[in-house]
């Protein structure tokens, strides 16, 4: 069986503008913003702007998953938290999820729709399997994709200006459902579900993941009305059925699950954006199986 397996870089082929990493930085900033009176109410903590600046400032290059960590280091860092409970995990975790996908898929306007130029798609007809990284392909309207970071469905979702996600789940909690109703006098709420999707903030391993990992019992998990179970499930076993596979637009930092999935495979076949020699090298360093490396225009 051969697969293709695509990351983020699909859509800078795609030259989607509002995916760029400068789009996605102007925004993630601007919802750290509008989360202020969450972090208020669940952590004791004030995002005041010259914190954000000074946080995020010298990174506007950075990827969306090193903004995240960011912001993670900083609160679990800040917090008024007398013990750091899986509570407090549990709800971080979830929070910056919410507060990454609102900055990929949402602007002030609403749900962002991109132009999708069909002749850019890599040739998937030689494939047996598709998988996807992404949360939404846009040009896969036959659901021939399997998303190993789950699948956003864009037309569930409300398309309203000034948008930020909440949890009917977590609506119970009084600090919770206080935030949300202070929010819900600057902008419009959208039901939204981040658990059911795999966002890792730099500095946190993807199998380490609550929605991953799941809940078990530990002198650090307390009663709580945020707190819903979670039963662990298996990152990446749709992969196990490919022998061979190519990779496109997949950066080889920071998901070592994903490596050694890679790894069981027969063959692995790279498209490394203009043959960048850093990336190449960091490849070389974690691929076991035989491989090889090829020019992303060459796809």
């Amino acid at each position: 069986m051969r697969g293709i397996l695509f990351g983020n870089g699909l859509n800078l082929r795609f030259d989607i503008e509002q995916f760029s990493t400068s789009k996605i930085f102007d925004r993630f900033v601007a919802n750290i913003k509008r989360y202020s009176d969450m972090y208020e109410a669940m952590f004791s903590v004030s995002l005041t702007e010259d914190v954000i600046n000074e946080l995020f400032e010298e990174h506007k290059d950075s990827n969306i998953e090193a903004l995240a960590g960011y912001l993670y280091s900083y609160i679990k860092d800040i917090n008024d938290c007398p013990i750091w409970s899986v509570n407090n995990e549990y709800m971080l975790q979830e929070l910056i999820t919410s507060i990454a996908l609102l900055s990929i898929f949402y602007d002030n306007e609403g749900l962002i729709k991109p132009n999708i130029d069909l002749t850019k798609l890599p040739d998937i007809v030689k494939y047996d399997r598709v998988f996807t990284l992404n949360y939404v392909e846009f040009w896969d309207d036959r659901n021939i994709c399997i998303p190993l970071h789950g699948k956003i469905v864009y037309n569930d979702l409300q398309d309203v200006p000034n948008a930020f996600f909440y949890n009917t789940a977590k609506y119970g909690g009084s600090e919770y459902k206080a935030a949300i109703e202070k929010m819900k006098l600057k902008g419009n709420a959208v039901l939204f579900d981040p658990f059911k999707y795999v966002f890792a903030p730099e500095g946190i391993k993807k199998q380490d993941l609550i929605c991953i990992a799941g809940i078990f019992p530990s002198d650090r998990i307390f009663p709580g009305e945020n707190l819903c179970p979670i039963s662990p499930r298996e990152i990446y076993k749709d992969l196990n059925s490919i022998d061979e596979i190519d990779v496109f637009g997949v950066s080889p930092y920071g998901d070592i699950s994903l490596i050694d999935a890679i790894n069981q495979m027969k063959f692995a076949r790279v498209f490394v954006h203009e043959m960048n020699i850093k990336e190449i090298d960091e490849w070389g360093k974690l691929l076991k199986c035989p491989h090889e490396f090829l020019n992303s225009n060459d796809i």
